[in-house]
């Protein structure tokens, strides 16, 4: 959302963030309710979150009900959720125009694994009309698109381009120590993870995957860096133990800042075997930092990689990652760094904040029907 913000704000459009205290799984944040603040330079409102579950917000429904038709256009983030939800009805009910970002929660693999009856039930009574209805659904690559337009099969009106970043004009090497907890894996050739702990990002396989690997290179370590749920991350750990690499198996929990950034300059090379991503934006900072990546098919973010030879995708199966991460840590540091700086420009021409803008901007002339002006 900062980066949505940052982009409207260069095409000179005014935007308010509407949104609840929810702040990832059981967690809310102190922040104030009942005006607007300015965070980061935006116009944000924020409501108390209820419940644990599935979370409700009715200071918030009713707000919206209020105040939408003061708005000249909704832009709507995600499904199944009850803000989304709420939003998107309030802005039929009121005759507002808006768009919709899926951000992948149509993607196959949720649907197939998670609440599957509910979630088809839901989309017949609720999201399909979400989608139907809205003047125009925007999905971050040609994967995603597949996905939903294999589970919803009426019209709705859509286009495809990926979110921007907003990264540094340079990556520059920190001269001053890496954070203790990262310059204790210094040394060692580093295959690192970074997103969070889910099901859905295929963990098992990398970790069987590097077990098969790890004879061949001995000096190496893999580096799991993400939080999820203690059950899942309980289970991932006892694959590690029992396949013998949990000496060479390092789980650092969720990073930020210099952490984050120190441990990308100090990785051999990026992995993310994601079952399904609506783009894979954790690959996307790999490669700023001129890391090679593998990444399944299930990742658009790849071609990026790939495109400039600065990666691989492999197929899904444990046996063909193995095979790719042999391949790439066969090569010297020096080949890998400098096959991980070639995607480094195309990333950055092709989801700069600029080109993200231009993007949003059409998309909601679109939405209105009004001609955008140059």
């Amino acid at each position: 959302m900062w980066s949505t913000m940052d982009a409207l704000r260069l095409r000179k459009i005014d935007v308010d963030l509407i949104a609840t205290n929810e702040n990832g799984l059981h967690r809310l944040r102190e922040v104030p309710f009942g005006r607007f603040e300015r965070e980061r330079g935006h116009r944000i409102r924020y409501f108390p979150a209820e419940g644990n579950r599935y979370t409700t917000s009715w200071p918030m429904a009713r707000w919206l009900f209020q105040h939408v038709a003061d708005y000249d256009l909704v832009h709507v983030h995600g499904m199944f959720r009850f803000a989304p939800v709420v939003a998107a009805h309030a802005a039929m009910m009121r005759g507002v125009p808006y768009v919709l970002t899926l951000h992948n929660t149509l993607g196959r693999w949720g649907l197939q694994n998670r609440a599957r009856v509910m979630k088809r039930l839901s989309i017949g009574l609720v999201e399909g009309r979400m989608l139907s209805r809205a003047h125009k659904v925007h999905l971050c690559s040609s994967e995603e698109l597949r996905d939903v337009q294999h589970i919803w099969r009426h019209p709705f009106k859509f286009t495809v381009f990926p979110l921007g970043l907003n990264f540094p004009a340079q990556q520059v090497h920190s001269e001053l120590p890496p954070p203790a907890r990262v310059s204790c894996l210094a040394g060692r050739r580093t295959v690192l993870f970074m997103s969070r702990i889910h099901e859905i990002k295929g963990l098992d396989k990398l970790i069987a995957a590097f077990a098969q690997v790890l004879p061949a290179h001995p000096d190496c370590q893999l580096v799991i860096a993400g939080s999820g749920e203690p059950q899942l991350v309980d289970s991932l750990t006892a694959q590690a133990r029992e396949l013998g690499i949990a000496r060479n198996t390092h789980w650092m929990g969720f990073v930020q800042g210099e952490e984050k950034q120190a441990l990308l300059e100090t990785a051999s090379l990026f992995v993310l075997p994601s079952h399904s991503e609506n783009f894979g934006y954790a690959a996307i900072e790999a490669i700023l930092a001129r890391l090679p990546v593998i990444v399944s098919q299930n990742v658009p973010a790849g071609r990026f990689a790939v495109d400039t030879g600065a990666g691989a995708i492999f197929d899904g199966t444990i046996a063909d990652l193995a095979a790719k991460l042999h391949s790439m840590l066969s090569l010297s540091e020096d080949d890998r760094r400098r096959i991980g700086a070639r995607a480094e420009s195309s990333v950055r021409s092709g989801m700069s904040l600029d080109a993200f803008g231009r993007s949003l901007e059409s998309l909601y002339h679109e939405a209105l029907q009004v001609p955008l002006t140059t």
